[in-house]
């Protein structure tokens, strides 16, 4: 049956000032514990399409500027003293997502504008690729036997054009 709520809900806490839902409870009971755990399974009459989790913001229709508005956001917590964290992921897709005819880690479908990026990496930590990078190009890894980075890009009308440009100072 359905159930319906029109406030706030607290679980483990009972502070809910700006919060719909606020999950405030300490992990426990088993090695490993879950947070939110979401464990759907899609019916035979749902065959357009699936959202498990749908994140959908909009602004009230007035004159205000909202800073930041930010859809998935993952921040460091305390870590306890005496607690060692080996590995921390931000975004964790495991190796196990390969099971439809196309899979895809990560989409995003921006539009070119001004101000809008598709990957937009502002960190300063080093950046790793284990596998082929195509640019402009589907056409790498596989089957074709190439592990590098191939460009593939109308590189006209411009007085100078590079497919691959780089500089620096090798520093030792």
């Amino acid at each position: 049956s359905d159930l319906y709520m029109a406030g706030s809900l607290g679980i483990g806490t009972t502070s809910l000032t700006g919060i719909s839902l606020f999950i405030s409870k300490n992990l426990t009971g088993a090695t490993t514990s879950y947070g939110i755990a979401n464990s759907s399974v899609a019916q035979s009459d749902v065959t357009s399409n699936v959202y498990n989790y749908n994140s959908n913001i909009g602004t009230q229709a007035t004159a205000f500027t909202l800073n930041a508005m930010m859809h998935y956001r993952a921040t460091q917590g305390t870590i306890g003293a005496g607690s060692t964290v080996n590995n921390q992921y931000g975004l964790l897709l495991t190796s196990t997502l390969t099971g439809a005819t196309n899979n895809y880690g990560i989409t995003s479908q921006i539009p070119a504008a001004t101000g809008a990026w598709n990957l937009y990496m502002s960190g300063t930590a080093n950046n790793y690729m284990a596998g082929a990078l195509g640019i402009g190009s589907t056409s790498v890894g596989g089957t074709t036997g190439f592990t590098g980075i191939r460009v593939s890009a109308n590189l006209t009308g411009a007085v100078s054009a590079y497919g691959i440009a780089s500089r620096g100072q090798v520093q030792s």
